[in-house]
């Protein structure tokens, strides 16, 4: 059971092991892009012909339901570090939720991003997020265009300038958009609102973590870690949980 999983491009990894090893075996992708997820089951379906793909809409930050049918012990995964993208209060409780489906012989697999310590540099961190192809720039003033589609402000973007930092005392990346000069962006329902030179939108938190902080984490929502393996480079760690 794969939360947010997209187009599962990173999972056929563990899909090919997993049919080698158990052919029949369920793969319940989750993501709340219905159009997409039907696109990405069927793909799957036809690559993997003894995998039985049971598609489920559903927004990460509600409730987590499963089909009743589920063989168990059953996997629950939450790759990359999608976590990350949560304030603590809302991680807490999507892990929840995920604790709340799982049964006490179900697992569940956390990617997470490390913060930076004796094998992983602050400068580096920040440089995956601040790019010198300007990849993460173009992502981020992206955003200000598609707020101009969808509800009809009048961002320009050439206003703003990409910005990324790393927030000590929370243990986060911050990506923000500063910007350039005074400027009045319109606000459907607001007028205008006046957005001074230097002044930043914070657009979106990274956290980033250690072994003290998941497994308070995941205290908080009835878990507990019962595996945790880092790269060797001290990047990243895979988590293995169970029910507490």
């Amino acid at each position: 059971v794969e939360l947010g999983a997209g187009s599962a491009r990173k999972t056929r990894v563990l899909l090919e092991a997993l049919q080698r090893v158990r052919p029949g075996a369920w793969y319940v992708p989750v993501d709340v892009a219905a159009d997409f997820l039907d696109e990405t089951a069927a793909a799957l379906r036809a690559e993997f012909p003894r995998l039985e793909v049971q598609p489920v809409v559903a927004d990460l930050t509600g409730e987590l339901e499963v089909p009743p049918t589920l063989p168990r012990p059953a996997g629950f995964a939450l790759l990359g570090s999608t976590l990350g993208n949560f304030a603590t209060e809302a991680a807490v409780a999507l892990l929840r939720r995920v604790a709340q489906a799982m049964t006490s012989d179900d697992r569940f697999v956390l990617g997470v991003d490390l913060r930076p310590g004796a094998r992983k540099s602050e400068a580096e961190l920040i440089a995956a997020y601040d790019d010198e192809a300007g990849v993460t720039a173009r992502f981020n003033l992206n955003m200000l265009e598609v707020l101009n589609r969808a509800a009809g402000t009048d961002f320009d973007s050439g206003d703003f300038v990409h910005e990324a930092r790393y927030n000590r005392a929370e243990g986060r990346i911050e990506m923000h958009l500063r910007a350039r000069r005074d400027v009045q962006v319109g606000v459907p329902g607001r007028g205008f609102v006046p957005i001074g030179q230097g002044a930043t939108i914070r657009t979106e938190i990274s956290c980033k973590y250690d072994r003290s902080v998941i497994d308070t984490l995941l205290g908080a929502a009835g878990m507990t870690c019962a595996d945790w393996v880092e790269d060797t480079h001290g990047r990243y760690a895979m988590v293995v949980a169970k029910r507490a």
